[in-house]
């Protein structure tokens, strides 16, 4: 059996560049990527205050995971997407030329293992420190705007060679690199990789001025260097032949790419305000929040993929700056309307960040920073059960909104291969965001089921299908002014009779609510005294088997 498949192996799998890439090409690939898979290896396994001893983290393999989706769809047509010496000998071996292509990548991918090394020297001097100084340690500001460079740098750099080589899959590649350099280096500088998204948190008092400002200084340099970077691959790739969009895609206007990129920005700034600038459950026992990463990751790759056709999906201005690079490298494009649809896009972004900590204020009211003295504060204690109803309300509110929006947007703009997952993403980001303050269900069939189970109070149940329908009826009316004025029926498929499509659905439906009660309101599954992490993954995966198995019949 070995001996027939080895030589059918040999036909289908080459080592070497990718045409019409040369060897350099395809070795500054393997570089890069070697780079960043070791130094997330190191950042989330070898360190000492990522990964201590006393205190596992639990994703570390998810991390470098991610980092195999980014470099795979971003480079896997210029070098093959190696990243490994006993993968590039493997291949080399299959094709009976051993010596050949893998010295090269080897040494390569050495050299990237070999500057990750040093990066990681750089960013964790606290790995040589014991003790007291250890845990008393706050990194410098140039040590956090090193490590909002590098991040920033990998961001811009996988969505632009993802966008030169056409990658079918350049959402999941985007917000697979923002992931696994998230749970790097979120400890370091807050991971913010995004000028919005500084801004969101300056205003929400978790980040100084001057840290912001610098942040933002290092995202726009390390995205410009990115986008020249992408640029050099960009004039020997076959994408040279296909002219980059600006602005709007076709068939939608300014302002609705605009409404676009505001409206999503505002989600992902919501998003790591929710879940990165709160306080971990008292419950949880690890200080590591695996979810956190995986949250603003699956943001991006809901938003990516439900309007990239609308406004290119960038929602980040540092990003926008390296896009706005590689497009200027274009002869063919006029330097002065990218100029303005890059302003207009900025304008829209940081406006969105804005309205994120807005009404973040509003929906955590526990989170807010306090200075009152006195009978202000004692009064604004006794009036915090009030606002914490209010809030409670307002994110069920908030979650409905974003959610119908983003079903919406991937039902008539986005792809039938992504939707499932896209729509699954962006529930399980605001599940975690949302369920702290009010049960995130976000669904009145949820909320019944918890109403049943007797987890909720029917006066809440009550109080929560208000918030849900109210958003779901202003999500839609927002759909058809700034977004989608098309009409689309809510119908069983043409060969199913409707009895097929109220089966299924309330088949997957009854699956959604019995994983919410389990993962949730178990208290042998999650008990009070150590909360899993693990609930806003499980039903996020109920909506990608309902929505791939039953979409072609009751359109889930």
């Amino acid at each position: 059996c070995v001996a027939a498949f080895v030589p059918t192996l040999a036909e289908s799998v080459v080592l070497g560049p990718v045409a019409p890439f040369s060897a350099c090409y395809a070795m500054f690939a393997e570089v890069f990527y070697s780079f960043l898979l070791c130094f997330v290896g190191l950042n989330c396994i070898v360190s000492k205050r990522n990964n201590s001893e006393t205190d596992r983290n639990e994703f570390y393999g998810l991390a470098m995971g991610f980092v195999i989706v980014a470099g795979g769809f971003a480079v896997s047509s210029i070098s093959g997407a190696v990243f490994n010496p006993a993968v590039a000998i493997s291949l080399d071996l299959q094709m009976g030329c051993l010596g050949g292509w893998s010295v090269w990548y080897i040494l390569s991918e050495f050299v990237g293992a070999a500057l990750a090394s040093l990066a990681y020297k750089v960013v964790r001097p606290d790995d040589l420190m014991d003790g007291e100084v250890f845990e008393n340690y706050e990194p410098m500001l140039l040590t956090k705007c090193f490590s909002e460079f590098i991040g920033s740098f990998f961001l811009m750099l996988t969505f632009g060679l993802s966008t030169v080589t056409s990658s079918f899959a350049a959402a999941f590649s985007a917000s697979s690199a923002l992931t696994c350099m998230t749970y790097s280096l979120g400890d370091v500088s807050g991971s913010h990789f995004n000028p919005a998204i500084s801004l969101a948190v300056v205003v929400r008092k978790a980040c100084s001025k001057t840290e912001a400002l610098a942040f933002c200084a290092a995202q726009f340099l390390a995205a410009v260097l990115a986008g020249l970077v992408c640029a050099i691959f960009d004039a020997a790739g076959k994408r040279q032949k296909i002219t980059l969009t600006v602005g709007p895609g076709r068939d939608y206007n300014f302002d609705q790419a605009c409404a676009a990129e505001l409206f999503f920005s505002f989600v992902l700034s919501y998003i790591v305000l929710a879940v990165a600038t709160t306080k971990l459950p008292s419950a949880q026992a690890s200080k590591h929040g695996f979810h956190v990463a995986f949250c603003i990751g699956a943001c991006v790759t809901a938003g990516c993929v439900a309007v990239s056709s609308i406004s290119g999906a960038e929602f980040n201005p540092a990003l926008g700056a390296g896009m706005l690079v590689l497009k200027l490298t274009r002869t063919e494009l006029d330097s002065l309307h990218a100029l303005c649809h890059f302003f207009a896009f900025t304008l829209a972004q940081c406006l969105g960040g804005l309205c994120a900590a807005l009404v973040f204020y509003f929906t955590h009211p526990k989170q807010r920073r306090r200075r009152r003295l006195g009978r202000r504060r004692r009064q604004a204690e006794r009036d915090l059960p009030v606002r914490e109803e209010v809030a409670s309300i307002l994110c069920e509110f908030v979650g409905t909104f974003v959610l119908v929006v983003t079903v919406r947007c991937c039902e008539l703009t986005g792809s039938s291969t992504w939707n499932a997952i896209a729509i699954a993403s962006m529930f399980v980001a605001l599940t975690y965001a949302m369920w702290p303050v009010s049960e995130g269900s976000m669904n009145p069939a949820l909320s019944f089921s918890l109403g049943l189970s007797g987890d909720l109070r029917w006066g809440t149940v009550v109080r929560n299908w208000g918030a849900q329908i109210t958003g779901a009826l202003a999500a839609g009316v927002a759909c058809i002014v700034f977004f989608l004025p098309k009409s689309m029926q809510l119908k069983p498929a043409e060969s199913f009779a409707p009895w097929y499509a109220t089966i299924i659905e309330m088949v997957y439906t009854a699956m959604l609510s019995f994983v919410v009660l389990n993962c949730t309101a178990s208290k042998a599954r999650d008990p009070p005294h150590s909360c899993n992490q693990c609930f806003g993954l499980a039903i996020g995966f109920v909506l990608v088997a309902g929505g791939y198995a039953a979409s072609n019949i009751s359109n889930a």
